[in-house]
């Protein structure tokens, strides 16, 4: 059964190599044909170690104190490669404070070629060079390629191994289920305080909106998100008083990569919206709600969630804007972080309302609950999803930009850099009006959605 599973998971993962060769620019045809082979390999050998995992759990919860023990021996030497390395890297790091992201890079690699680091990191060394030599002469490239398989080899016995204890705990699980007394399998459950009452009278919008928070506030502890908010408060204040030097460029170029993560992907990440409420199709559609209030309702909790995380890395950023592009001028530095925060959310808005269109419109291209694809089996339909959404984003946005664009033209003379911030709010404002015409286009389209053009969950 396994292996079969094994063998029927190629067909997405070979069809994610090909995407990604295709994708990949080289001035002739037999490098793309390399690179689809490398990616391949990576691939599948992703797949297989991530299922040796998952079995091996089964292992580490066994009835055997001898199959424990061994269990545990992979755990063991893992957790001795990772404080090698990461003893290694902390040596490094304080011998020679990194003054930036690059010189950062350079001491990670250096540490990578010290000869304990070395014997460690092989296996990812060995999976990944092929990547790099694919316009390498071919005895090099095949060399890596045959140390990619041999990773995959030792992979692939280790899955199969960690299966027969897999079948041999699922066994031994049954055997206790059944000598459980049925009085101790009952659960207990514990309510507690919400912190957001919902009103009992409102726009319908915001029914959604608290449905989606309290399933969203019940997956993610508050406690441990206000612990992150206070440590990268502490974090930015200590990086902004050490000054140009190390941790400042660093954390502010974390803080714009995460900006731009927030707003251009995360989008298609979260999804506590339509997405996921078709399960419950038949139930919505009892609701007397406006179809296009329930659309909008939809998107309304993760578009602003999503905001506020991008605003509050756009103002770490702006912070320490400072350190991470010096040779930038303070206004322009204000205008454009002060522009982005203002497109923000007609970005995010733009992609949830593309999302949640396809989602009513083609239900089968939408997986639903516990039927999303996992693993790297998937990874071709998400870059076609990823590169649609994009695509449709760009087209949404242009009005915007045009219109941003005369703004630019009309005030740019008199209001220097601080023009970014009206051409970005009559750039939003024009996204904003797409976005509502769209719900209000979509709302025909939730009406006319049939319950049997939902796929159901296999039990």
């Amino acid at each position: 059964m396994l292996i079969h599973r094994m063998l029927r998971s190629q067909i997405g993962l070979l069809f994610g190599a090909i995407i990604l060769g295709i994708a990949v620019p080289s001035a002739y045809g037999f490098g793309r044909l390399r690179m689809g082979v490398a990616m391949w390999f990576l691939l599948v050998t992703g797949k297989v170690y991530f299922t040796g995992v998952s079995l091996a759990r089964a292992r580490l919860r066994s009835a055997s104190a001898r199959t424990r023990r061994v269990a545990w021996l992979p755990v063991a030497v893992l957790t001795a490669a990772i404080a090698i390395v990461a003893s290694a890297i902390a040596r490094a790091f304080l011998a020679a404070p990194p003054s930036s992201v690059r010189r950062a890079l350079q001491l990670l690699s250096e540490v990578s070629l010290q000869p304990l680091p070395r014997i460690v990191l092989w296996p990812f060394a060995a999976i990944t060079s092929p990547l790099f030599l694919s316009s390498a002469p071919a005895g090099a490239y095949l060399a890596a390629l045959a140390g990619s398989a041999v990773v995959l080899a030792l992979s692939t016995a280790w899955v199969l191994k960690s299966d027969e204890a897999f079948q041999d705990a699922a066994a031994e699980a049954a055997q206790r289920r059944k000598r459980q007394p049925q009085g101790q399998l009952a659960v207990s459950y514990r309510t507690r305080s919400a912190g957001w009452t919902l009103a009992p009278t409102g726009r319908p919008e915001a029914a959604f909106a608290w449905k989606a928070a309290m399933q969203t506030l019940r997956v993610v502890d508050k406690r441990g998100l206000a612990r992150f908010v206070a440590i990268l408060f502490v974090l930015t204040l200590a990086a902004t008083s050490v000054g140009r030097e190390g941790p400042a460029a660093t954390l502010g170029a974390f803080a714009i990569a995460a900006a731009l993560f927030a707003i251009l992907m995360a989008p298609q990440i979260l999804r506590v919206d339509m997405r996921q409420d078709l399960r419950h199709l038949e139930l919505l559609k009892t609701w007397p709600v406006k179809s296009s209030a329930v659309v909008r309702g939809e998107l309304l909790w993760p578009g602003v969630f999503l905001t506020a995380i991008a605003w509050t890395m756009i103002a770490v950023a702006m912070t320490l804007s400072g350190t991470v592009m010096p040779k930038v001028g303070l206004g322009w530095r204000l205008g454009g972080g002060g522009a982005i925060a203002i497109v923000a959310p007609a970005l995010v808005f733009a992609q949830l309302t593309i999302q949640n269109a396809v989602a009513l419109v083609f239900p089968a291209w939408v997986p639903l609950g516990n039927q999303r694809p996992r693993g790297l089996d998937a990874m071709g339909q998400r870059l076609i999803m990823l590169g649609g959404t994009w695509l449709s984003l760009v087209v949404m946005a242009l009005p915007g930009a045009l219109a941003g664009a005369i703004v630019w033209y009309a005030l740019g003379r008199f209001l220097g850099p601080a023009v970014l911030v009206p051409a970005a709010a009559v750039c939003t404002v024009t996204i904003a009006l797409e976005v509502l015409l769209a719900t209000e286009a979509l709302g025909p389209a939730y009406e006319q959605l049939d319950l049997m053009a939902v796929e159901r969950d296999e039990q």
